[in-house]
């Protein structure tokens, strides 16, 4: 089924039951490499519009709740945002692929566990979106393989957090015993054969490491795409996570020296400034409470900018004007540390200084800073 969707002022056409199927006009097809496949990134960036936002590709936290209760994990057991239903969210999603939203992926938490995902997905995909969804898989079930299969999404990416039931369970503190690492893995294979664009990903760190690379060889049998980091992120309540950070891979059986493509722009040419990413232009996120906010990283409350509230029209405004006062101004602080030379900080890892009123003036290095993310691939 062909939808017309009208972008930025472009006339495109979506096949939406397929994974991706876009039609574009000639004079955009003439900037796009014709060797290559059409990916999220060449396809947002061809509709992008200098000097003018358009929320092209949107990264949505569905919700903070997940089947699992990894303890490494920054979002679930840190957060307690009330569930947002569909039918309070679909007049602003209307709004959103209006203004232009053609590339969405739903992570979480666990999506799947929303109690309104396979009604939500297939609202995105009848209205011309490419949907990718982020999932443990523990949830997919003949009903998510149908839909899947009428519907395809463009990219699932299934984490992955051990193969021996005895160290899944550890690691994810899991207790259900409907819930097993056989279930993930057998789910992985059968998207895979189904013909899905599927990806893996085990988040390095102190537990996942014993199972790192069993983990690696079963994806590289099944020919099926991994990449893996080792940066830990803080949690959502402030809690300090570091510990589960994990330094030394030398005896990993996985090749940590080729970094990942960022559908982001992340760390690239940063140099120590307020939103540098190229990707601000036409991308944006919401939280699991259905605010709006500049990344996904970037969690400080006077950035979280409300939906159903406002509007999305109003709340992308005042998302914008927020980074328009401190786009490209500098991050300071660290001066004096050895690796300032090379430091690529970003806003999402500064801390703000705030004024007198409250309001956030400037953004510095915290104390011992130092850029040392691995982010790798297959």
């Amino acid at each position: 089924m062909i939808l017309y969707r009208n972008i930025g002022g472009n006339n495109i056409a979506v096949e939406i039951t397929k994974q991706n199927e876009v039609y574009l006009p000639q004079e955009l097809l003439d900037k796009i490499d014709s060797d290559s496949d059409l990916t999220e990134k060449s396809l947002v960036k061809v509709l992008a519009k200098k000097n003018k936002f358009i929320p092209l590709l949107v990264r949505w936290e569905l919700l903070d709740k997940c089947t699992l209760h990894c303890p490494f994990c920054y979002i679930v057991g840190h957060s307690e945002e009330k569930t947002i239903r569909f039918n309070q969210m679909k007049p602003f999603l209307t709004e959103l692929i209006e203004m232009g939203m053609i590339y969405c992926i739903l992570t979480g938490g666990e999506p799947t566990l929303h109690p309104d995902f396979k009604e939500l997905y297939t609202f995105l995909k009848n209205n011309g979106c490419l949907v990718e969804v982020h999932t443990n898989a523990t949830l997919i079930d003949s009903s998510i393989f149908q839909m899947f299969n009428e519907l395809k999404p463009f990219k699932i990416e299934i984490s992955i957090y051990g193969l021996k039931n005895d160290i899944f369970n550890h690691n994810t503190n899991n207790t259900n015993k409907k819930i097993n690492s056989n279930r993930v893995v057998d789910n992985i294979i059968k998207l895979k054969n189904q013909g899905h664009n599927v990806v893996c990903k085990t988040p390095l760190n102190t537990y996942t490491i014993s199972d790192f690379n069993e983990i690696v060889d079963l994806c590289k049998a099944q020919d099926i795409s991994f990449y893996s980091s080792n940066t830990i992120f803080n949690a959502y309540d402030g809690k300090n996570l570091q510990q589960y950070k994990v330094e030394n891979t030398d005896k990993l059986n996985y090749d940590f020296t080729e970094s990942a493509k960022d559908l982001y722009d992340c760390g690239e040419n940063t140099e120590r400034k307020c939103f540098p990413c190229s990707s601000i232009d036409y991308s944006l996120s919401i939280n699991s409470a259905f605010e709006i906010t500049p990344c996904s990283g970037f969690k400080l409350p006077e950035c979280q900018f409300k939906i159903i509230e406002n509007g999305a029209k109003k709340a992308i405004i005042e998302r914008n004007r927020f980074i328009k006062k401190f786009r490209n101004r500098e991050i300071d602080g660290c001066e004096s540390c050895i690796h300032n030379l090379e430091c690529s900080i970003c806003s999402v890892f500064a801390k703000p200084r705030y004024s007198n009123k409250g309001e956030i003036i400037s953004f510095y290095r915290c104390e011992n800073y130092c850029k040392k993310t691995e982010i790798k691939n297959l």
